[in-house]
């Protein structure tokens, strides 16, 4: 389940606490689905939301923009802050980089946090 977007307009014009203005983290660029090379898709996580994201590059069929799932930061204090903020979906992606880069991989790892209640299905 996720929630869906036409357009990367439309995803920031939607923009709960901030979301535009928000800090995000990249989790690579060229995933892809379904084994098609073309679109490609960039998977991010932003702060503010803790929503975990893609993005289609370029066009193509489909929702430009889905949410997949929502991870609670961790605390934001301290000088360790920003290590302990993405803690939570650092530990979720695990071996992203060596993933080989197919969304399947992403909604199984998010599907696993959501069954042991580490993340939340979007709204």
């Amino acid at each position: 389940m996720s929630s869906c977007y036409v357009t990367l307009a439309a995803f920031w014009a939607d923009d709960p606490a901030g979301r535009e203005h928000s800090p995000e983290v990249d989790y690579g660029v060229n995933w892809t689905k379904d084994g098609q090379p073309w679109p490609s898709y960039s998977l991010s996580y932003i702060q503010n939301t803790g929503e975990v994201y893609t993005r289609r590059n370029g066009p193509g069929p489909g929702p430009a923009v889905r949410v997949l799932a929502i991870v609670e930061p961790g605390p934001d204090e301290g000088i360790l802050s920003r290590v302990r903020y993405y803690a939570p979906v650092e530990a979720i992606l695990d071996g992203w980089a060596e993933a080989g880069h197919d969304l399947a991989w992403v909604h199984a790892k998010l599907d696993e946090a959501i069954l042991a209640g580490r993340a939340q299905v979007p709204a």
